[in-house]
């Protein structure tokens, strides 16, 4: 049998086979039978465009606030103002339904809905957040829901079941009512809704019904409706009164009573006089009559229509938003949907160009058939406690009451469907991790404890006991998610993401950047305190799934934001290169720490080395980390992610960050080489070399010990600043804070690192105790005064704090320890004897300098925490004696010193000091070729 893939034999080796492969992507663990049965299944089950998206969008849009207060808004804004109302709202969601029929339209769109696509367009972080105030939002919109429905039922329909008060003369007492009857309706809410969605759906049809029904008698009514079935109302002293005070139902009595009674009617019917009259605002303040006056502090007062609030745009606008936030509960059912892709934009769409026509044509028909007076009238006390709305529908009031009231416990069933869905939705993904507990389905499938959860949140919304003050508190949640929906897709053409291709052709990033600046403007119009409190809430939640939440493998916008952004600053930095000058005043360290991982590749050999790059760099600098391995890659590629992973533990167990890179070669040597070459990109490659001193170098092999010194060369050679650190099992971890002094002593130019990097290390929280002095050693023949006046001048330029002490060098004779010293160095590296006295005097004279050296550097910095010295130059002799004997200065230079670090400024190449180097104006200038001596 021929193998059509057997040039892929490898591959297939390792992977499952290509269908395999597919199948598993898309959740088909099936054979061909089972795959067909359970397609057809899915598709029996799951819901389309018009049960799945329309219906519910305008179930929810279409509810509490168009019976209860959409009149009330039209009398005290003005038909003008109500109408900008509505423009307004509904162009923010349609903004955001075009925002996410693109996001829809680009993937697949699985149970969640809104949460999915921007946590999977922004990432976890964000996505959690905004789901959080999403699934807040739509469980508070459920209390709105069920508020309303009591309020229709105790107000209109039932007045004679209030418990607590007389809500006929007292509106006071409807708070408690509501909260005592919304949490009753919300137990029998929550039965049905345990049952299943596909009774809730069957439900629906039946709500839907009512809610277009009542609309239709509201436009016959307005139109058609006899003036023998409109409602007559009474004024007082020119103001309007509750029906039936005093003689408003007498008018015999009218002349003969010492207050002015007057008659008019509520709907005197659609006149060009009567829309003029209602066009523009009339805010009136809480306790005012319709007349502006204070209604009791007028004769008949306590019979007048009063208001209850005081009312204003901004509030106004607060409270109608939440009649249009139900823009989304068809993409919550994303989940139950047979083509979300398909159906969430044209159902959303469709539904929201539905509703907005509606919503617009109902404020011009109540401006233009209600008198203002009427119209500003919340509870209908005119009028017989009837609902305002209800008396301009056609045939009879009770439709418009029932079909209000069906329509507002449709709406609360449907969110209390959508939400539990949200949050296990979140659950699922473990981004938040104490609420993976609601990721649980009972054994109907549905999301028991979720929704549990949500009964809850919706009680403690109708313990607030008021529509007016539930809406703003949804219309928050709703803004900070529809901006968040439309940040989405505006970050997604920003970062030039490959994978952003919906199918969705009528998107524009322009509307969502509009969409965006609406939204965020509406928030902060309706509320500063609100916007505020919602943006913190999304912070805070935001953060803790940053340090707590799960870790999970998606594409996010925000990363490609960043990676933008650190593009463009990478080649920003890299044109810079070329015009900064040589003295570079914000020189930053950047610094390469050479670190060795443990035999089994699961730790690293010296965990302090990490703490002191982190020191060093004071938060001012970036951290790279350079592990070499030994080996073939092409055998052993996976140890350098294992090691990575290693120094990534180690990191976070020093709570630092940095950048780990491996490298594996065959050869040491030339991998350092390679190493400190290519190590970072363009301007963030690392300007210093951070080194572990080689404690016992005596014992190790003479190719240990080359490769070692080899590596201060290369550092030396790629223009970077070496820095030494030596007795690195005492140095402090990030944990601890030490006290005392760091002494640096500074032997010669060093191009101003032996300076900058121990301030920069005092400003870390773990050397901030110690104080920093400075030991400059003065030749013969030079003044110390004058050195001292230099150096206190120069600091001062620099703004660096420390304290100064200029010493003289020894100029005794050669001591007989020196000499000994020296030979003993001569012995261990197994040369013999000197071949020239020429040679044996320039030994001495070298081992000479690191005794006196050293003898002065113990005699004032003996109890210090740290002491900085300048790093000698490795020997330009290569061989294995010429090794040892540098190791041997270096070790008698730095001998009884608990802390050493060593330095050695970048090389100057034709008297030109290197990029990477910070450069100071220093007050003297001596030998050492850039940190050498």
């Amino acid at each position: 049998q021929v193998d059509d893939f057997v040039l892929f034999k490898g591959d297939r080796r390792v992977r499952p086979p290509k269908f395999g492969t597919l199948r598993e992507q898309a959740g088909q663990h099936v054979d061909e039978v089972e795959r067909r049965a359970w397609r057809e299944q899915r598709v029996q089950e799951k819901m389309g465009t018009f049960q799945g998206v329309y219906i519910p969008c305008v179930q929810n849009i279409l509810g509490v606030i168009l019976f209860l207060r959409l009149t009330w808004i039209v009398g005290c804004a003005g038909v003008f103002s109500a109408f900008c109302i509505v423009v307004i709202c509904c162009t923010a969601t349609m903004l955001t339904a075009v925002s996410m029929s693109a996001i829809a339209t680009n993937g697949d769109v699985p149970g969640g809905g809104a949460y999915f696509m921007i946590s999977r367009a922004l990432g976890a972080e964000f996505g959690g957040a905004v789901g959080v105030l999403f699934y807040l939002g739509t469980t508070y919109a459920s209390s709105l829901y069920i508020l309303g429905a009591i309020e229709i039922f105790l107000t209109y329909l039932a007045p004679g079941a209030v418990l607590f008060g007389d809500i006929a003369h007292d509106n006071s007492v409807l708070p408690n009512n509501m909260r005592l009857y919304g949490s009753i309706l919300l137990v029998v809410l929550t039965g049905i809704v345990f049952v299943g969605v596909k009774y809730v759906n069957k439900f629906a049809l039946l709500f839907l019904a009512t809610v277009l029904v009542s609309l239709v008698c509201i436009y016959v009514g307005a139109f058609a409706s006899p003036r023998s079935a409109q409602p007559d109302v009474c004024f007082v002293n020119g103001a309007l009164a509750l029906e039936g005070w005093g003689n408003c139902s007498a008018p015999a009595l009218w002349a003969n009573s010492s207050l002015h009674y007057s008659a008019g009617r509520a709907i005197p019917g659609m006149t060009d006089s009567q829309i003029n009259a209602n066009a523009w605002p009339d805010y009136q303040e809480k306790g005012q009559n319709s007349l502006g006056q204070d209604a009791a502090a007028v004769p008949g007062g306590e019979g007048q229509v009063a208001m209850d609030i005081t009312p204003s745009f901004t509030m106004l606008l607060a409270i109608f938003f939440p009649s249009v936030t139900g823009i989304m509960a068809g993409s919550n059912r994303s989940g139950d949907l047979r083509d979300p892709s398909r159906a969430i934009p044209t159902g959303t769409i469709a539904a929201i160009a539905t509703t907005t026509a509606i919503y617009l044509t109902c404020v011009l028909l109540f401006g233009a058939a209600i008198t203002g007076e009427v119209l500003r009238d919340k509870f209908g006390k005119s009028i017989g406690g009837r609902m305002v709305v209800g008396s301009l529908a056609w045939p009879s009031f009770w439709v418009i009451a029932i079909g209000a009231l069906l329509s507002t416990v449709g709406a609360a069933l449907q969110t209390l469907t959508g939400a539990p869905r949200l949050l296990q939705a979140i659950a699922k993904d473990n981004v938040i991790p104490f609420l993976s507990v609601f990721a649980y389905n009972n054994a109907r499938g549905e999301p028991a404890r979720a929704l549990l959860l949500t009964i809850f949140v919706s009680e403690t919304g109708i313990l607030i006991g008021s529509v007016d003050y539930v809406a703003p508190v949804i219309t928050m949640f709703f803004l900070m998610c529809y901006m968040f929906v439309n940040l989405a897709c505006v970050l997604q053409i920003w970062v030039k993401s490959p994978n952003w291709r919906p199918r969705f052709r009528y998107y524009h990033w322009t509307l969502s950047l509009v969409g965006i600046v609406l939204c965020i403007t509406l928030m902060f119009i309706v509320s500063i305190y609100f916007a505020l409190g919602a943006f913190a809430l999304a912070a805070g939640v935001y953060k803790y799934i940053e340090y707590r939440g799960g870790q999970q493998e998606w594409g996010s916008g925000m990363r490609g934001l960043k990676q933008q952004a650190a593009r463009m600053a990478l080649l920003n930095l890299e044109d810079m290169r070329e015009v900064q000058s040589n003295k570079e005043a914000d020189w930053r360290p950047q610094i390469l720490a050479l670190v060795k991982a443990s035999p089994d590749l699961l730790s690293v050999s010296a965990p302090a080395l990490l703490a002191l790059v982190d020191q060093l760099k004071a938060d001012r600098g970036l951290v790279l980390t350079g592990t070499i391995l030994l080996g073939d890659f092409l055998d052993h590629s996976n140890d350098t992610l294992i090691v990575k992973d290693t120094i990534r533990r180690a990191f976070a167990a020093e709570n630092m960050r940095g950048i780990p890179q491996v490298v594996m070669s065959l050869d040491q040597k030339h991998s350092f080489a390679q190493l400190v070459q290519t190590a970072g990109l363009g301007g963030l490659q690392p300007n210093s070399v951070l080194l572990g001193y080689p404690d016992k170098w005596m014992v190790n092999s003479p190719e240990q010990l080359s490769a070692w010194i080899d590596s201060v060369r290369f550092s030396n050679a790629a223009r970077k600043t070496v820095i030494v650190a030596k007795g690195l099992d005492r140095f402090p971890r990030n944990s601890e804070v030490l006290s005392g002094h760091i002494d640096v002593w500074w032997l010669v130019q060093a191009a101003g690192a032996i300076i900058l990097l121990p301030y920069l290390l005092q400003q870390h929280r773990v050397w901030r105790r110690c104080t920093l002095r400075i030991f400059a050693v003065a030749e013969k023949g030079e003044s110390t005064a004058e050195w001292e006046a230099y150096l206190t001048k120069f600091l001062y330029d620099q703004r660096i704090n420390a304290k100064i002490k200029v010493l003289e060098i020894d100029n005794s004779a050669i001591s007989h320890y020196t000499l000994e010293r020296t030979v003993t160095m001569r012995k261990r590296s197994g040369r013999g004897e000197f071949e020239s006295i020429g040679e044996m005097e320039a030994a001495v004279q070298r081992m000479n300098t690191a005794v006196k050296t050293n003898e002065m550097i113990r005699a004032e910095s003996f109890e210090s925490q740290l002491v900085c010295l300048n790093l000698p130059p490795a020997p330009e002799d290569k061989s294995d004696h010429a090794h040892t004997a540098y190791m041997e200065f270096l070790e008698e230079y730095s001998k009884g010193l608990q802390r050493v670090i060593m330095l050695r400024g970048a090389q100057s190449v034709g008297g030109v000091v290197p990029l990477s180097e910070p450069t100071f104006q220093t007050p003297m200038k001596r030998g050492g070729g850039g940190g050498g001596g």
